[in-house]
């Protein structure tokens, strides 16, 4: 299910959008879910207090960077 969510949820998009997604987007999260730690069994509510670049550190997540569209 999120893997068409992700393949085909981007045919909503407009053709810039669209570009956008396929060319940076999906590739960080193929690349993310790849090479990040299992999370289905970290408690994430006992972490409010940890700050994220350091839970990104140690789960191996690369931080997303955002693209402006302009």
């Amino acid at each position: 299910m999120t893997l068409s969510g992700g393949l085909f949820g981007a045919v909503r998009l407009k053709s810039k959008q669209r570009e956008q997604y396929v060319k940076h987007y999906l590739p960080w999260a193929i690349q993310t879910g790849l090479n990040s730690n299992f999370m289905l069994n970290i408690y994430f509510e006992k972490r409010w207090d940890q700050p994220i670049e350091e839970l990104q550190k140690e789960l191996n997540i690369k931080p997303l960077e955002i693209i402006d569209l302009k």
